[in-house]
């Protein structure tokens, strides 16, 4: 990426041009004719114009097609005096293009007809983030905003290799799928709102969309972002009017089964050895503290000595190093069982026990180890930006010949999260963005060990939570239930082991791994 760098505070640089392209038809398949609509004594088209006027742009330009029907769009732009460009009516990239090369914009911000209430200061602040960063494409963030606020930043010169290199129908019939599908290219940025404000519609699709416009524009004195959302905060009834309407969607997948759009141009691809990653790499949430939450005290006092009872029977040394290990609680129970013990851990803002050997590095800065018979990566591996040459490393220079490397994970795109996802209509709630860059399985697990010259001796899943949500627990949709299904997973584990019947309880938990269910996996690989 090569885009020069400028202030945009200076409205009037001429020599780096920067121009609001409204995308604008009649043909509006909901409720046609819609741009031209009355809003309080204006049109919306206008009103869209008038608006983004007040940006901090050189240009505002309305493009709409070369159809009979917008001689109206035309017409009406020639009487209020506003730039108009006419081009292809489906091709929506090639109209961009061709508008932007036109009026020689060197930067393109991209509105469409249908958001009378888009709002300069929004445009002011996404224009801002884009020039002050190295972004090749920037957006307003539609899960904070509401609906009726979209905008769109970026080059011409990136516009232009879209243009040059979209091949699909809908990457040139939405102006952006092709930067969105290829976040390795062009570096997607994202305005986010600091309130989830995603519930309010304020978009103009259908006839209520267009009752709630109305009464929006008679009753708000200020319509700018904070006095339009102050009102409706207000009048919160009046979001009732357009609730039901289901906004359609852009498909950013490119059709593949082993992509999967995630969010903002990140995407998970499957990798050759079968697990899911993210790309591109978000900025490194490595060995972050997501799964050290109030729940994880009770289960690790549970599983822990299964854990230590079951490397104990691989080993004949008992030496262990925690990578990735918090403040050590881990470590301090190997230690009560006899263990020599060390660990690693990046964050500087734990502190440790002197005597649990604790270094506070990041595990790629160390240039020495002393072997181990043990090591354990709990909740980490998902966390790793390189997850292949992370376990390389451990393998050459970390773990000794004939040592166990213990890995948790958790179990994602198991076999019931996907029927969660169809009976229950979950989505692919495991999906999280940007905590988890990695995605594995049993199976692909298993392969990217075997790969790396493992071999695996032992595994086992842990309680499937899914179990809860299809029995009409659905904790993902109401986080209330979160405590209430993990203290009946403990309360299970408890009375196993208090029944004298822990064996089984492993055994079944076993028995679940070989049909990838349960929620995380427990995996002891041998270095060979």
């Amino acid at each position: 990426m090569n885009r020069k760098k400028l202030s945009i505070g200076l409205k009037t640089c001429r020599k780096d041009k920067t121009g609001i392209i409204i995308q604008a038809r009649m043909g509006s398949t909901r409720l046609p004719g819609k741009v031209l609509l009355d809003l309080n004594g204006k049109k919306v088209l206008e009103h869209v114009v008038d608006r983004c006027r007040k940006a901090k742009v050189d240009e505002v330009i309305v493009a709409t097609t070369t159809n009979k029907i917008d001689d109206a769009i035309f017409d009406f732009c020639k009487k209020k005096k506003i730039k108009c460009y006419r081009g292809s009516d489906n091709n929506v990239l090639d109209r961009y293009y061709q508008c932007a090369k036109k009026f020689k914009l060197k930067f393109v911000l991209r509105v469409t007809s249908d958001c009378p209430l888009v709002d300069w200061t929004i445009i002011n602040k996404l224009i801002d983030k884009y020039f002050g960063d190295n972004f090749n494409y920037c957006r307003i963030d539609t899960d904070t905003f509401p609906r009726g606020f979209d905008c769109e930043i970026f080059s011409f010169q990136d516009l232009k290799k879209s243009f040059e290199n979209s091949t699909d129908n809908d990457e040139r019939e939405h102006v952006t799928i092709y930067m969105r599908r290829n976040p390795q290219e062009f570096v997607p940025g994202l305005l986010v709102n600091e309130e989830d404000l995603s519930y309010m519609r304020l978009t103009l699709d259908t006839n209520s969309d267009y009752e709630l416009l109305k009464i929006v524009f008679e009753n708000v004195k200020k319509l700018d972002f904070i006095g339009v959302i102050a009102y409706l905060k207000d009048h919160k009834k009046l979001l009732e009017i357009n609730q039901d309407v289901e906004q359609k969607k852009v498909n950013i997948n490119d059709g593949s089964k082993k992509k999967i759009h995630v969010k903002d141009g990140f995407f998970l691809v499957k990798d050759e050895h079968e697990f899911w990653r993210m790309e591109p790499s978000p900025p490194s949430t490595f060995l972050t503290d997501f799964y050290k939450n109030q729940y994880a005290d009770d289960l690790e006092k549970l599983n822990v000595e299964d854990k230590i009872k079951t490397l104990e029977s691989f080993v004949k040394n008992k030496t262990v190093m925690d990578i990735g290990c918090g403040d050590g609680e881990l470590l301090k129970k190997f230690k009560k069982n006899n263990w020599s013990v060390s660990g690693i851990e990046p964050s500087k803002n734990l502190k440790f026990q002197n005597d649990l050997n604790i270094i506070n590095e990041d595990f790629e800065k160390i240039k020495k180890f002393e072997k181990k018979d043990a090591v354990v990566l709990n909740y980490v591996l998902e966390h790793h930006p390189d997850p292949i040459n992370f376990l390389k490393k451990i393998k050459r220079e970390v773990l000794k010949s004939g040592g166990i490397l213990l890995i948790e994970v958790p179990n994602d795109f198991n076999e019931l999260q996907l029927v969660c996802e169809k009976a229950c209509d979950s989505g692919k709630y495991w999906i999280k963005f940007p905590d988890h860059l990695n995605y594995f399985t049993f199976k692909s697990l298993r392969k990217l060990l075997e790969i790396l010259d493992f071999d695996v001796v032992y595994q086992e899943a842990s309680f499937p939570l899914e179990l809860f949500i299809l029995m009409g627990e659905d904790y993902i949709k109401n986080k209330k239930l979160g405590k209430k299904i993990h203290a009946k997973r403990v309360l299970f584990e408890t009375n196993m082991i208090k029944a004298g019947k822990n064996q089984l309880k492993r055994d079944i938990y076993s028995k679940l791994s070989e049909l990838n269910i349960g929620r995380s996996i427990i995996m002891y690989a041998k270095n060979k």
